[in-house]
């Protein structure tokens, strides 16, 4: 049951934001932006059939029991978990291949590389705010700073992200408006 939680966390936190913030949207002739709605959409979409598709199945009696704290608590430190296997697949492991090739795209280079993100934007502008870049200094996905930066700021949208969860878990109604929200604003 708390795997299932954190699961439906992650599908209906972070994934499902993402659409909003990296402004994903149903371009049908577009392979690359439809693939991107579907990877973002669809595990909200699975979560919500097998949290309120039958509740009386025995095989799902695991998606009925209540979300707590503790169940924040787990994502959070899958999240950790997470960051740290990427950092180091991304900093030790292949470090020599990405470095060589600065064409092979990772999450931290394309965002870093991203003028007109607002989150990257408004990240960078408190960043300075707070001394921590100068006042013309930009994102540099080589630099550890960039990294750290870029690591703390995913950790705060991640959790901030996680919040409605436990309200779409509690009301079948809140989260089908929720979903029609995501998928109109996705087309």
């Amino acid at each position: 049951p708390m795997f299932f939680k954190i699961i439906f966390m992650y599908a209906n936190g972070p994934l499902t934001f993402a659409i909003l913030l990296w402004r994903n949207s149903f371009v049908f002739h577009d392979y690359e932006k439809m693939t991107s709605v579907y990877l973002h959409l669809f595990p909200c979409l699975l979560t919500y059939a097998l949290r309120w598709h039958d509740k009386t199945d025995p095989e799902l009696l695991y998606t009925q029991t209540d979300m707590g704290w503790s169940d924040l608590a787990g994502a959070c430190a899958y999240y950790l978990l997470w960051q740290g296997l990427y950092y180091y697949k991304t900093e030790v492991k292949d470090k020599r291949k990405l470095d060589l090739n600065p064409k092979l795209i990772t999450s931290l280079r394309w965002l870093s590389a991203d003028r007109k993100n607002a989150m990257g934007r408004a990240v960078l502008k408190l960043c300075r705010a707070l001394g921590i870049f100068g006042p013309t200094e930009e994102y540099d996905s080589t630099t550890l700073k960039t990294k750290m930066v870029f690591m703390t700021s995913q950790f705060f949208y991640t959790v901030f992200t996680f919040f409605p969860a436990p309200f779409l878990y509690r009301w079948q109604a809140l989260h089908l408006a929720y979903i029609v929200f995501i998928f109109t604003m996705a087309v």
